[in-house]
Formats: C-alpha cells, sequence, structure tokens
C-alpha cells in the first residue's frame, strides 16, 4: 500500500508519528570570540583607503573572514593561530576579473588586528565594529557599502 504525503504551507503529513529527538545530542558550541563586524582599513605601498565593513562569521562550522564592500574584496577560511589568526582564501573583483589566492596571518595589535599576507603586498588592519553597525545586513549583504570613509552611515536623499 503506498502513503500519500502531503505538504501544506511548508511542512510535509505522512500520517506517521513525528520523529522523536535524538536523546544525545551534543550542545552547540559557543561562537567564535573572533566572529563579528570589524572595519578594515587596507594600506597598499603609501596609500591607506577608507575603512570598509569586514565580517568574521561561523559559516557551518568554518569562521570566514570577508571584506564585504569595495571594488577589490577577499574571502577566506580564518583558523586561530597563537594570539591571532592565520588566512587562508581568495582576492577578487566582483564587477572584474582580479582574482587571485591570498595567504596570510593576523596577529593583534593595540585592540586591533593587522594582517600580512605572502600573495600581495597589502596590509589589513581589522578594528571591531560596534554591533549592528553595518545595518544588521546578512553576511555579504548588499547594504553594506552604504557608509562614507568616517564609518558612518550615509544620509538618504
Amino acid at each position: 500500500m503506498r502513503r500519500l504525503a502531503v505538504v501544506v504551507f511548508g511542512a510535509c503529513w505522512t500520517g506517521s508519528p513525528a520523529p522523536q529527538p535524538i536523546a544525545n545530542q551534543t550542545a552547540v558550541a559557543p561562537a567564535s570570540p573572533l566572529a563579528g563586524e570589524y572595519w578594515c582599513a587596507i594600506t597598499d605601498g603609501d596609500y591607506t583607503y577608507p575603512r570598509f565593513p569586514c565580517a568574521i562569521r561561523d559559516d557551518h562550522g568554518k569562521l570566514v573572514l570577508a571584506k564585504l564592500a569595495g571594488s577589490v574584496r577577499f574571502e577566506g577560511e580564518i583558523h586561530p593561530a597563537r594570539a591571532g589568526f592565520s588566512f587562508h582564501g581568495r582576492m577578487f573583483c566582483p564587477w572584474g576579473d582580479c582574482t587571485q589566492d591570498l595567504n596570510g596571518s593576523f596577529a593583534p595589535r593595540e585592540g586591533h588586528y593587522v594582517g600580512r599576507f605572502r600573495d600581495d603586498q597589502m596590509t589589513v588592519e581589522l578594528e571591531r565594529a560596534p554591533a549592528g553597525a553595518f545595518g544588521g545586513a546578512d553576511y555579504g549583504g548588499a547594504s553594506y557599502g552604504d557608509f562614507d570613509s568616517s564609518g558612518r552611515r550615509n544620509r538618504r536623499r
């Protein structure tokens, strides 16, 4: 005899009782203290760019650092190492092709992290931003670019 499955508002009903939860599941690990919103100040040679929003997020158990605005971005997995963390990812341009590997390490310095890369001459300084500083948009959200060089939200016109 065939069972008929009925889908109503995203739920599936088969006529069978719901499965019981597994009693031996482990508790969810607390979020990493590195996770959160940051301001990224990038120095390339003698020039320091205006700071941009960045974030470190837990992406299915992996910590990912991403620069979320600007014409050149980077994204990669980080791993805690000593007092800082290592970075393994890529640099890319959302509107062009400037993709290259980007690997390096970040070390703490005066309340923020400074990153240097083996694959590029830029230096990245990460400074913790207040929670919600970027309007609460999700990781990679388009609204991250609506800030001026001081990090303040641009006014609507």
